[in-house]
């Protein structure tokens, strides 16, 4: 399976807020390539969550374009919409896991009830097991801590079989021991099934791991280029900037 390819022309996000109209983002052009491992980054407010939510077909922009594989979202019924989504895994820094239901259960819920329900549970047990928690599939979030909760919600996201898997601050809520472990295994995860990478993140050490560091400012790219990763290639020397 090949990554998505992910492109906004031009894009403009505002809303109203308290009467007051508030430009989210400002005339965004980005291309993110079929396999790429993206982190975005910039200050609160600076448009970073507007991005990927748009990237993840949860919101649609106030003028421009949002293709994923040369598909315009925006022209996309409701149907259309979901189907998209469908395609994408997402991971949220505050988890969103359904408290009454197992850890399998949360996982699988993305199937419902578009898969057979033996497939989903089969499925959702993999995907657990590759975060390593196969043998809490029967706990519930409240029995879990909070890097466990992550990697739950990483399984979820996982579950899918993404083309594109979006990461928002999924670290946010963690220590840096347990937060290093969820972004190891994103980035394991996006070699193994060849999904593209889009990570929203304020930590520049964290970002620096990633191919490219694109920066957004009051709604707008400020800078885009390559990353040298801290992690050594195969033989053993630091990797160069904009590779895998």
């Amino acid at each position: 399976m090949s990554g998505a390819r992910v492109e906004l022309r031009s894009v403009v996000r505002h809303f109203q807020a308290g009467g007051e109209r508030v430009v989210a983002l400002d005339g965004v052009d980005l291309t993110i390539g079929s396999g790429e491992a993206v982190a975005v980054v910039g200050a609160s407010g600076s448009g970073k969550t507007s991005v990927l939510n748009l990237m993840g077909a949860l919101d649609r922009p106030s003028s421009g374009e949002v293709l994923l594989d040369g598909v315009e979202l925006g022209s996309l019924g409701a149907d259309g919409r979901a189907g998209v989504r469908r395609r994408i895994g997402i991971v949220f820094q505050q988890f969103r896991l359904l408290g009454s239901l197992s850890a399998l259960e949360n996982v699988a819920a993305p199937l419902v009830p578009a898969t057979p329900s033996r497939e989903a549970r089969q499925r959702a047990s993999a995907a657990l097991e590759e975060v390593g928690l196969g043998s809490r599939a029967r706990s519930r979030p409240g029995e879990l801590s909070g890097g466990q909760q992550q990697r739950v919600a990483l399984a979820r996201a996982l579950v899918v079989r993404p083309v594109l898997l979006l990461a928002d601050e999924p670290t946010g809520n963690l220590d840096p021991f347990t937060g290093r472990g969820v972004l190891e295994l994103l980035l394991g995860a996006r070699e193994r099934h060849g999904a593209t990478l889009v990570l929203v993140t304020h930590d520049a050490l964290l970002a620096s791991e990633l191919d490219r560091v694109v920066r957004l400012h009051e709604g707008r790219v400020a800078s885009d280029r390559g990353s040298i990763s801290r992690r050594a290639s195969p033989t053993g020397r630091r990797r160069p900037p904009g590779r895998d």
